[in-house]
């Protein structure tokens, strides 16, 4: 067989992977919009221990910090969605990020940051919590900040930043919004990245 054979196989299969990934991507999508709520609350706290554990695997390989500067509340939202958020959240923090050592920062939003907030998620109601993601990567201009919570939206080639299918943000999104929650970006190049949102407490 020769070479370019070899090589337009590779690519085939590159592309059967990449679309297998979408299609899972968008089945759990939106299966998000159709789910039933149980009515669970969830220490997000205990879900945060729970990522560090298995994150600690590739924190060794990226040189990363995860840090939780507040205890947060108890959060009338399902475990798994979550998980899903934090996950994410933090990945994305890690992955668009070129310092040493890469920082991940969680905690409760302060009401006077530009939080981007719905009729029902007013800063003074007790019924919400407003928290954050903050990471010290790459940050990101202006101009695509309304474009990142698009499914399948990529900013950067995976051949400069090895990341998935540019799925995770819009999934954030649908969950938060499922609780009627918000979320909003702050940042600038080089700047790093914060990512405030609303969920229901208890």
């Amino acid at each position: 067989m020769s070479p370019a054979i070899e090589s337009r196989i590779r690519r085939i299969n590159e592309l059967a992977g990449q679309a297998d990934a979408m299609i899972g991507d968008l089945l759990e999508f939106s299966r998000i919009a159709n789910v039933e709520l149980q009515g669970q609350t969830t220490n997000p706290g205990a879900v945060l221990r729970q990522i560090e554990s298995s994150f600690d695997n590739f924190s060794d390989r990226r040189d990363a910090q995860l840090t939780l500067v507040d205890e947060l509340p108890v959060l009338a939202v399902e475990r798994s969605h979550i998980l899903l958020i934090f996950s994410e959240l933090i990945a994305n923090g890690l992955t668009f990020n070129q310092s040493c050592p890469k920082c991940i920062e969680i905690g409760i939003a302060d009401h006077g940051d530009s939080i981007a907030l719905s009729d029902t998620t007013s800063a003074g109601d007790d019924c919400w919590a407003h928290l954050y993601v903050k990471d010290n990567g790459i940050g990101i201009d202006s101009r695509y900040q309304s474009r990142i919570f698009e499914i399948f939206t990529r900013l950067h080639p995976k051949k400069t930043f090895k990341s998935g299918t540019g799925a995770g943000l819009a999934k954030v999104l649908r969950v938060i919004q499922l609780y009627g929650g918000t979320i909003s970006v702050i940042s600038k190049p080089e700047s790093g990245t914060t990512m405030q949102f609303s969920l229901p407490r208890v």
